[in-house]
């Protein structure tokens, strides 16, 4: 079962982002592209994403799991009209990736 959620908002004109097994997707390639730009450029600077509530914090990798590429999509985004619940998001966390080979005993 892949890992996946979806995050409907506003940066230049309406947009739907669908993260699926750390991959985004969009509605809108051309904001995508943006938003892509934007999170690479606050990876290269190491910036601290910190939630307050859950005390989590990520400075890279911020598309790869879940949680925090539901932390950077709400950064990013200049509003969010509709996203997952955030005990959802973080429910992600602990199922395994898709790509994820699955141990047999």
């Amino acid at each position: 079962m892949s890992r996946q959620f979806t995050i409907k908002g506003w940066l230049y004109e309406h947009i739907t982002l669908t993260w699926k097994e750390g991959e985004l997707f969009s509605d809108c390639p051309e904001v995508l592209e943006v938003i892509k730009k934007r999170i690479e450029e606050l990876e290269e600077l190491k910036a601290f994403i910190f939630c307050p509530e859950t005390k989590r914090f990520f400075t890279e990798n911020y598309l790869k799991k879940p949680y925090s590429a539901y932390l950077v999509l709400k950064h990013v985004l200049e509003e969010v009209y509709e996203l997952p619940d955030k005990e959802e998001v973080l429910r992600l966390e602990d199922q395994p990736s898709s790509s994820t080979p699955l141990l047999s005993s």
